[in-house]
């Protein structure tokens, strides 16, 4: 559990950026997100939205819904070999770890770790990082995305580059 809670809080830390800093000003705004949707007035608020709602859900506040977590390595998508993975509920994500979460050998990498060697960190490493998992793993959640879900794919990538 004191994992879970390390890599949340460094989950919390990404999603607040995105949702309260200038993202957009990144060298990876113009390289994940299509013109088509940077021409957009309202794009950059809604990304800003989806992120700010992840806040709320990581640091508890959400007075509509709460996130849930469990640890069940027998579920079918933790035998598929996922890290983690989201069970949409009515009432708020719920994020699964696997066993596979919690090994270091298996490709992802503790997020207090790695910032160690923030200046030579690049954007496959960045994306292994247990805590933009978790980041990933609230961007399935329907609760967290716009209505639409329009934006999913660019988030799961914008996510692992706060």
């Amino acid at each position: 559990m004191d994992i879970i809670v390390l890599e949340a809080k460094s989950a919390l830390e990404i999603v607040y950026y995105t949702a309260t800093g200038n993202f957009q000003e990144s060298v990876y705004f113009d390289t994940f997100f299509p013109q088509s949707l940077r021409d957009d007035p309202t794009f950059v608020a809604k990304v800003q939205g989806v992120f700010e709602k992840m806040v709320s859900f990581l640091a508890g506040s959400d007075k509509e819904y709460k996130w849930y977590l469990s640890c069940n390595n027998k579920t079918p998508m933790c035998q598929k070999g996922a890290f983690v993975h989201t069970i949409d509920w009515a009432k708020g994500p719920h994020i699964n770890f696997c066993d596979k979460f919690f090994d270091s050998d298996s490709g992802i990498e503790s997020t207090a770790d790695m910032v160690k060697h923030c200046a030579s960190i690049d954007l496959g490493a960045a994306q292994r990082l247990r805590a933009v998992v978790i980041v990933h793993a609230f961007l399935h959640a329907s609760s967290v995305m716009d209505p639409d879900g329009s934006y999913v794919p660019t988030y799961l990538f914008f996510s692992a580059t706060a």
